[in-house]
């Protein structure tokens, strides 16, 4: 069984439609020869497996709605934000490079 035979598989098996890939990203995202949304459409699960930005600018999320238990619980956490409330992520856990270089 090759590669791309395999992930087909494993997708199928966690219940992933479509599988979005790293070497996707220029014809879905940044070229916009397929819209995202076409994709969403005709396949219910889709994975997201990238490192890269996702779309030039906001208007690539706003495409995506979260579904009602989710938006709720979003709700419930952004009553708590405040004007001086700030977002940060801080990635440590999965990047063996940035724990390795960065402090």
């Amino acid at each position: 069984m090759g590669e791309n035979e395999l992930r087909n598989f494993s997708n199928k098996y966690l219940g992933v439609d479509y599988c979005i890939v790293e070497r996707d990203f220029g014809d879905l995202i940044w070229n916009k020869k397929i819209d995202i949304l076409e994709i969403a459409e005709s396949h219910k699960n889709i994975y997201f497996k990238t490192c890269e930005e996702f779309g030039d600018n906001f208007s690539e999320f706003k495409k995506f709605t979260p579904v009602l238990s989710l938006q709720e619980k979003i709700d419930s956490i952004e009553k708590q934000f405040t004007k001086s409330t700030i977002g940060l992520h801080i990635r440590r856990t999965d990047n063996v490079e940035s724990i390795k270089f960065s402090p």
